[in-house]
């Protein structure tokens, strides 16, 4: 690293490190630390998996983020902050955040390094002082992102053809911007292959937490969209025969809704006046097994016109006419 760098860091108050599994970037963070430590600064980890080896090397392992309130003067790394706060809990930017805050209120330092590039909003980005990358994916990077900016001011032509050596990392810091680009960092020796991968033995009850928090958001969201959907078109009484047509429709736009979200039917514009704006789907046939080519692309307003409704009705009338009621409930069963 270069003396002006060393020199410079201490100055940071909040420090995001990024880089894919075995770039190299928890051996530069470090190297951070062993500056920050020559400062006499206490250095603590979050909830490090194996306590041990960090104490050998004079760093201390805090349990709880809450214990930061009683901790000044410092620095805290947070290795790998998804697998603490959670991707996919709601919650996980509000608490980057105000660890953000409280660290410039107590003179603390925190350090975060991370693999996955989703693990920090927008809304986030303009807390962290100092941006220290190793190699990433430049097509996983989401678009408009400090990440993605700060590949593509150290690349002269195309960002994906980016490659970094194993003892190189590019700076993008907000209040020495001349010391940004690309420069090289060296192993200090204490730094071994344990201290590299310390989750490599992560708790998997922790994992299946996060898979779980996971399958309820995805589960109230399709609860939620079922709420809408019956408060739009509510339930109405029906005769046996159209009862069951009404399954077989709510079957098939359940099963259109999917298509939709996978990308396989795109509402791109009216099939009967080529209008681009409230367009929905109309089905020509509700038969099983259900088939894209059954689906006609209309606005809203040819929908109401009921150019195809007479189609429609007709086809369903046949289809159900041709089939014993029995029939139709197992094969309901078997969707």
């Amino acid at each position: 690293m270069k003396k002006e760098f060393k020199e410079k860091v201490i100055n940071a108050k909040t420090i995001a490190v990024y880089g894919e599994s075995g770039s190299g970037k928890t051996a530069l963070v470090y190297n951070l630390l062993r500056i920050f430590k020559s400062q006499n600064k206490t250095i603590y980890f979050l909830k490090h998996p194996k306590p041990k080896i960090i104490e050998k090397l004079g760093y201390e392992n805090l349990m709880s983020i809450e214990a930061m309130e009683e901790i000044e003067n410092a620095v805290i790394y947070i290795d790998e902050p998804q697998l603490h706060f959670g991707i996919y809990n709601k919650r996980s930017n509000s608490i980057i955040s105000k660890i953000c805050s409280l660290a410039r209120q107590k003179s603390i330092t925190v350090i975060m390094s991370t693999s996955d590039t989703r693990i920090f909003g927008k809304a986030n980005e303009s807390y962290f002082d100092l941006w220290l990358v190793k190699n990433l994916d430049y097509a996983m990077i989401k678009n408009g992102s400090k990440l993605k900016q700060i590949l593509q001011d150290n690349c002269l032509f195309d960002p994906q053809g980016l490659v970094l050596k194993e003892n190189e990392f590019l700076i993008d810091f907000r209040k020495y911007p001349k010391l940004n680009g690309k420069t090289t960092f060296k192993l200090v020796p204490e730094f071994t292959e344990e201290h590299s991968k310390p989750y490599s033995q992560y708790n998997k009850c922790e994992q299946e937490d996060e898979a779980e928090d996971e399958a309820e958001d995805e589960a109230e969201d399709e609860a939620e969209d079922e709420a809408i959907f019956l408060q739009k078109y509510p339930p109405k009484k029906y005769s046996p025969i159209n009862e069951t047509i009404e399954k077989f429709k709510h079957l098939c736009n359940s099963w259109t809704a999917k298509q939709i979200k996978l990308g396989n039917l795109i509402l791109d514009k009216c099939e009967d006046c080529g209008s681009t704006e409230n367009l929905i789907t109309h089905h020509t046939n509700y038969s099983y097994p259900f088939k894209l080519k059954d689906i006609k692309i209309v606005c809203d307003d040819c929908h109401r016109k009921g150019k195809t409704h007479e189609f429609l009705k007709t086809n369903i009338t046949l289809q159900l006419n041709n089939e014993q009621e029995v029939k139709c409930e197992k094969k309901l069963e078997k969707i």
